[in-house]
């Protein structure tokens, strides 16, 4: 459409020019429009029309020689149009090139504005997880100060609790702790993470053989099945957790416990040793400051409450027993011909008949019910809540089961008896020391009728 339009109007200026010459007037300055017409079809125009544009100039122009033109005005014109054509050309292609290293400069600061605006992207989520990172390191090691105010197990795995909260990406975590009494390594009780802790072994099938294997192990275990760190042939995990981490906590060469989390972050696996090695050490201290605590208040041999807490406990339950009403036996039990045991057998013989005469009776007893070491071969035990004949019902069946138990130390087999008094709150007193004066008075009874035998304040049943 544009090249038409050119054409016509080269067409137009030819006829005006015919007109011009017909009237005596020279016909080039009018033509040379045409050198303009040809100077848009080589700038604005593609070679195609542009060559079709000057052609046609050209030729339209070689007719003036019939119009009896000048032959050298018509050389001037055809020179013109050629000129102003070269002149567009070379316009052109000065104009096309200097677009062309635009348009390349253009393209270079668009590239490196796509590359700075990707790394500005790249260097705020480096930036966001620097941030992330710090925030979790801090956290990390802020949790041991916060460990170190606990006082208690159950305290200490709360804490744990936040530690990991948010910090961590796990499908499970638990924390099996190991009881400190035994000589080998025994569940004690097991916590998890993410739910209210369970009393009691709560474990799977892979996890108590992960717990068993952990036991012969010094270090963590790391399994990475993407990074070819597959479960070692004893531990058989299912195919379908990739990640899992089991940290020994111990204390020198003693295992207190396993910290075991599945499905954790191959990223997160560090930060999870960090934090055990942290917890380990919390709970060793927890651990020896209840040691310390116990052994203030338990005799070492017997695994019973020395004389001072025993009596301190006994009035806290005779107070009680006055505020609700309510009835308390005391027991004085003495293990019968322990001197001559002694005498036979050797004091480490005597230790051991003290410590399972103190197992029998303990296992026999209710959870409520307290019981400690009166002095020597002497035991005392409180029964709350327990009037005159239950308490000889009891007092019969410890010294059933002390009577029947075959005790083995040493080499030696030993039969023991036991004699018990017995003294019941509120009827026979209501001073703790009258009570317990009136139950050893009764002991002795027993031991002065042929001993093996209970003897309750009060009347004379016995066996």
């Amino acid at each position: 459409m544009r090249c038409l339009i050119a054409l016509i109007l080269v067409c137009v200026l030819f006829i005006a020019c015919v007109l011009l010459t017909a009237g005596g007037q020279p016909c080039g300055p009018v033509y040379n429009f045409t050198a303009a017409l040809a100077l848009m079809a080589v700038l604005f125009f593609n070679v195609i029309e542009a060559c079709v544009i000057v052609v046609f100039s050209m030729l339209m122009c070689a007719c003036f020689l019939f119009l009896n033109v000048q032959l050298h005005e018509v050389l001037t014109i055809l020179a013109f149009i050629l000129s102003s054509s070269l002149a567009g050309m070379l316009l052109r292609h000065s104009t096309l090139a200097l677009l062309s290293i635009k348009e390349k400069v253009l393209n270079v600061i668009k590239e490196e504005y796509r590359s700075f605006y990707k790394l500005d992207e790249e260097l705020n989520e480096q930036k966001v997880y620097l941030e992330k990172a710090i925030h979790d390191i801090s956290s990390l090691y802020q949790a041991p100060k916060e460990m170190i105010a606990v006082n208690t197990v159950e305290e200490l795995i709360g804490n744990m609790k936040k530690s990991i909260a948010g910090y961590f990406n796990f499908a499970k975590c638990k924390i099996v702790i190991f009881s400190f009494k035994e000589k080998a390594p025994k569940i004690d009780n097991v916590f998890d993470l993410a739910q209210t802790p369970n009393e009691g072994p709560a474990l799977s099938g892979y996890e108590e053989t992960i717990c068993d294997y952990m036991k012969a192990r010094k270090g963590p275990l790391l399994i990475d099945r993407d990074a070819e760190m597959p479960p070692p042939g004893q531990v058989a995990l299912p195919d379908n957790i990739k990640t899992y981490i089991a940290i020994p906590l111990t204390a020198g060469d003693r295992l207190n416990g396993v910290f075991m989390i599945e499905g954790p972050l191959p990223t997160d696996m560090i930060r999870f040793v960090i934090l055990s090695h942290q917890f380990a050490i919390v709970l060793e201290r927890i651990r020896l400051y209840e040691l310390v605590q116990e052994l203030a208040i338990t005799d070492g041999l017997t695994d019973t409450f020395v004389r001072r807490h025993f009596l301190e406990r006994l009035q806290e339950e005779i107070g009680r027993a006055r505020h609700f009403n309510a009835k308390l036996s005391f027991l004085m039990i003495d293990i019968d011909q322990f001197k001559q045991c002694n005498d036979k057998f050797g004091h480490l013989v005597g230790d051991v008949v003290l410590r399972e005469v103190a197992s029998i009776i303990k296992n026999s007893l209710r959870e409520i019910d307290i019981i400690g070491r009166y002095g020597g071969e002497e035991f005392s035990v409180a029964l709350p809540g327990t009037t005159k004949n239950g308490a000889f019902v009891v007092g019969e069946r410890l010294r059933k089961a002390v009577s029947s138990a075959m005790i083995n130390a040493y080499n030696e087999k030993i039969n023991i008896n036991i004699s018990i008094g017995i003294a019941t709150y509120p009827d026979d007193s209501d001073e703790v020391s009258q009570l317990m004066d009136r139950a050893d008075q009764m002991l002795y009874k027993a031991k002065g009728s042929g001993r093996n035998k209970v003897v309750v304040y009060g009347f004379g049943r016995k066996k």
